[in-house]
């Protein structure tokens, strides 16, 4: 790549994927930069997880891979090895004739003279594959690309050769343009890749999982008539722009939860009597949801935090006579902030809620204490139809 070949401003890296079928568990990376006139001094760091094999204008600094400030091919190739793995299984997977995984983590330095250069990431993959745009979420292997444009977004769902999806396509992407409009939050990315991970090819850790801004798996055997559809789920996941702090984390998957269970009652998937039963759990009643440090389990923040939010939700519309809901405050959060905690939560309330008085007290009250908040039984309440 050649440096002096990128004749705009910005700082242009591209992350390129590939298989390497003689090693499961590792990738072939490569990470080729072109830099501006402006720049003149480039370093950055790699993930513990790749292993550089060969650079091109770079000199290893006790791990930080520093341009030599004369060559005109800056390029980094290695192996990058799948560690995504908890005792329940995995993440990402690399089965040596396909793969799914995320781009490795990296943190890039530079100097400059007059305006400070943006970096513009880009992500391919070489020999079959795909890529969300941001390259949170990659597949490699041979595969089928099914699209469906609407006038927000592209969406791209991804059927591996190794896949055997149990919902048809078109009912998939009916769920999901549903889920769309009805989050009116913002937040929308461009194009969405949805990748139906073989149920039966490997050990899952999770039904599914959301990464970067625009890309999730799930595998191929999950369903739409489920109240929490992981297809929905990790959908919702995509549309949460704010980093979310960990006083957040019960709004981060109880609103995925609840919004699944929700938008699955309105498109028929489920009866309101199977969506409440869902949102209503009881499971860990003590915890304290703003303070994970409280919990007995990881799984209170889809638990209980699933009940909070259905119950505040509810709340906010009971209190303004159904003309704002909890829509309107994340849209708020979404537009406002790159990084949100409980604080930033309670701000939006106070701004978006009309004479917000009484919902603080209550949100005060249910996220930080034990108590655990009642859960209407009248289907208006959620905003939906009798």
């Amino acid at each position: 790549m050649n440096r002096y070949n990128n004749t705009y401003p910005d700082l242009i890296q591209n992350v390129v994927f590939s298989l390497d079928e003689s090693d499961t568990g590792i990738i072939d990376v490569s990470f080729e930069y072109e830099l501006p006139r402006s720049i003149f001094k480039f370093e950055t760091k790699l993930s513990d997880a790749v292993n550089i094999t060969t650079a091109s204008g770079f000199v290893n600094n006790d791990g930080r891979w520093v341009w030599d400030q004369s060559s005109t091919e800056l390029k980094l190739d290695g192996k990058y090895r799948l560690s995504e793995n908890t005792s329940e299984g995995a993440y990402y997977v690399d089965a040596g004739e396909w793969a799914i995984t995320n781009a490795p983590s990296q943190s890039s330095d530079w100097r400059y003279r007059g305006l400070k250069p943006k970096l513009i990431k880009n992500c391919r993959v070489e020999g079959g594959g795909i890529a969300s745009p941001d390259g949170a979420v990659v597949f490699l292997g041979e595969h089928e690309v099914i699209e469906n444009s609407n006038p927000v977004q592209n969406l791209m769902l991804v059927l591996p050769a190794a896949s055997d999806l149990v919902e048809l396509p078109s009912e998939i992407f009916e769920a999901i343009e549903h889920t769309s409009q009805y989050l009116d939050v913002g937040g929308y990315g461009g194009e969405v890749l949805m990748i139906a991970a073989g149920s039966d090819e490997a050990r899952w850790g999770a039904l599914g999982l959301q990464s970067g801004n625009s890309g999730f798996w799930t595998l191929d055997r999950c369903r739409l008539n489920q109240p929490g559809s992981t297809w929905i789920h990790e959908y919702v996941h995509t549309r949460q722009t704010p980093t979310f702090e960990p006083s957040m984390e019960w709004f981060t998957e109880g609103s995925a939860c609840y919004y699944a269970a929700l938008c699955s009652i309105q498109l028929g998937h489920i009866s309101f009597a199977e969506g409440r039963e869902f949102l209503k759990t009881s499971v860990d009643p003590d915890a304290v949801v703003r303070n994970p440090e409280t919990w007995n389990t990881t799984s209170t923040k889809y638990t209980k935090g699933r009940r909070v939010v259905a119950a505040l939700d509810c709340k906010i519309r009971d209190h303004t006579n159904n003309s704002t809901d909890l829509r309107d405050v994340w849209r708020f959060l979404n537009r406002r902030y790159e990084t949100a905690g409980y604080d930033e939560f309670l701000t939006a309330l106070r701004i978006v809620v009309p004479s917000p008085s009484k919902v603080i007290k209550w949100t005060d009250h249910y996220l930080n204490g034990t108590e655990t908040p009642p859960l209407p039984r009248d289907p208006a309440t959620f905003g939906l139809a009798q």
